[in-house]
């Protein structure tokens, strides 16, 4: 559910409030506070929600709470990021051309490992379960080619050693 859904039904809250939802955290649950923000106050950004998540038992609310939490904060970047960019709804559509399809940006020279990268928007970066949102024009296929470990698994072709190959290929 949505942080909203497991909040304590006398408490309104804006889950995308840092302030509130610290409020909430430590001054309200006083749960321990795990780390500070660069202004003094105490973080509730990722790495000290899993803490507190990880110290609670799963079936406590407070728990349940934090975990819904960092899926609708995952969901929310994921939205302003990929999404809400590529829709021709959207004023930020920035990434749709006029026949309505979105095209990557291929960059050939930006990596230093001489991979390839994409930018507007980076396809490389995007969630697999966003990656569905795409498809291929009418007569065309789309291609996903998982660059992991590019190098090994090029070297050991090369080499004509398929059990390498297949080693490589399945350390990532």
């Amino acid at each position: 559910g949505s942080p909203s859904s497991c909040r304590p039904p006398d408490l309104a809250l804006n889950p995308g409030s840092f302030p509130q939802v610290a409020d909430l955290l430590f001054a309200r649950w006083g749960l321990p506070i795990q780390t500070y923000t660069s202004t003094g106050e105490p973080s509730t950004e990722e790495e000290a929600l899993v803490a507190l998540a990880a110290a609670l038992p799963p079936a406590d609310p407070k728990h349940r709470f934090i975990m819904a939490l960092r899926r609708f904060r995952k969901q929310r970047q994921a939205r302003s990021t990929y999404v809400r960019r590529c829709t021709v709804e959207e004023p930020a559509g920035i990434f749709v051309y006029p026949d309505g399809r979105v095209r990557s940006t291929w960059n050939a020279h930006v990596v230093p490992s001489g991979r390839l990268s994409s930018s507007a928007p980076g396809l490389q970066n995007m969630p697999k379960r966003l990656r569905r949102m795409y498809a291929a024009a009418p007569g065309h296929v789309l291609v996903y080619a998982d660059q992991n470990a590019l190098e090994l698994r090029c070297a050991a072709a090369l080499a004509g050693d398929g059990a390498r190959y297949v080693r490589a290929a399945a350390l990532f």
